[in-house]
């Protein structure tokens, strides 16, 4: 009898009880270039775009620096701020003219608006590296926290002082930078950062309810909070394109208009810079709308 070679298993017949199928088989499979070309898919890896990084298009860069000022302004009038009642403390805390500083103006100008680069991995400037492991402070002063709004970078340290006669807590509620030390007259605690919030980080004093301010915490130095004029800086920012983002306490994401601010999310803006550019933005409108009720 003959044996069956491999060339003749191409074209077997199988028999089964009462019909009989052929199967045609095909040619044999290269297994050794298939594993050759599955390596080397997985040595080049996933195609990486600045549209994975950002959550957009992706945004270009160029060379050199670039400086963007300007002033935030309402498009209408707010009711004046309302006084704080003083519960605790009133020997001390009551001496002074305390007022809900959630939203502060002066005129038409808005104080206290957070304004910072959102834009990932972005270059720094060397202007910037020497305060890259420096300290800021908030101080505990006159029963209020002073800054109202402050900022912090990853990477700094964060002083929490108490320079009044009585003792302050202070409650820093954000999602990761978590911490509620008791701090007693003339102390202060250090509280090293080291990781980006979404939003400016919420301050409390659970002794002096009415005690309530802000701590923007961000990835890079980029970031600017409103004077009492309406007025910021962005110093020494990569030229190209940025994606901005504009905050403020009572109305959380602002909706702002401005010709050179293009809208890409809530509160979220994107513009371009050339290099040695110095943009100024002039009056950054906010509509009294955004604010909320009460």
């Amino acid at each position: 009898m003959m044996a069956l070679t491999p060339s003749l298993l191409a074209a077997v017949v199988v028999s089964t009880s009462g019909c009989s199928t052929s199967v045609q088989a095909g040619p044999e499979p290269n297994m050794t270039a298939a594993l050759k070309i599955r390596s080397s898919f997985k040595a080049a890896g996933p195609t990486k775009t600045g549209a994975a990084e950002t959550g957009g298009a992706e945004l270009k860069r160029l060379d050199g620096w670039a400086t963007v000022r300007g002033r935030f302004v309402l498009n209408g009038e707010l009711p004046a701020p309302k006084p704080i009642e003083v519960s605790k403390d009133q020997e001390v805390c009551g001496v002074h003219p305390l007022f809900n500083e959630s939203i502060v103006t002066k005129g038409n100008a808005l104080a206290n608006v957070v304004i910072f680069v959102r834009t990932p991995k972005i270059p720094i400037h060397d202007d910037y590296k020497a305060a890259a492991n420096g300290s800021v402070t908030i101080d505990n002063k006159n029963c209020r926290f002073e800054p109202h709004v402050s900022h912090v970078s990853v990477g700094q340290t964060l002083v929490v002082h108490n320079s009044d006669s009585v003792a302050h807590n202070t409650n820093v509620a954000g999602k990761v930078l978590q911490t509620n030390p008791l701090i007693p007259s003339n102390s202060d605690v250090q509280i090293k950062v080291e990781a980006p919030e979404s939003v400016p980080v919420p301050l409390s004093c659970n002794i002096h309810p009415w005690m309530k301010g802000r701590v923007a915490v961000t990835a890079n130095p980029y970031c600017a909070v409103s004077k009492d004029d309406g007025s910021f800086e962005l110093k020494n920012l990569p030229a190209g394109e940025l994606e901005l983002n504009i905050w403020q306490e009572a109305a959380d994401n602002l909706d702002v208009s401005n010709p050179r601010l293009q809208k890409t999310g809530p509160g979220r803006y994107k513009i371009s810079l050339q290099p040695k550019e110095e943009v100024d933005l002039k009056d950054i409108v906010v509509p009294v709308a955004a604010f909320k009720a009460g």
